[in-house]
């Protein structure tokens, strides 16, 4: 299960690399978000998803821009370590969403 939601994360925030380059910032950045607190959510690995982060960056990608990626995603990963694992499914949701909720609106604050 484990493998599958990490396999999953890494694919979704391969995807999201794409839009965010395409100026839909904060929304892809929610995106990320829900997807890392899933997966932290689900029980992976901090280790993993850190891996997961340094590995995403699309071959048009300039070097600057994959780096800022990468930090930007590595951030994304130790806040959601910072947030307790829930155990009950209701609880776990809760925490997907307000993490992606927390995420969208840090972004739209420092944009507008």
């Amino acid at each position: 299960m484990k493998n599958r939601v990490l396999l999953g994360t890494a694919i979704l925030m391969a995807a999201f690399a794409f839009q965010v380059r395409a100026g839909d910032s904060c929304d892809s950045l929610a995106k990320i978000a829900k997807s890392i607190m899933g997966a932290r959510q689900a029980g992976g690995s901090m280790a993993d998803m850190i891996r997961i982060a340094e590995s995403t960056c699309s071959k048009d990608m300039t070097v600057d821009v994959c780096q800022a990626f990468t930090k930007l995603q590595k951030g994304i990963v130790v806040a959601a370590f910072e947030v307790p694992r829930y155990e009950t499914p209701e609880n776990q949701q809760n925490a997907v969403t307000d993490f992606s909720n927390q995420e969208y609106l840090s972004c739209y604050k420092s944009s507008h």
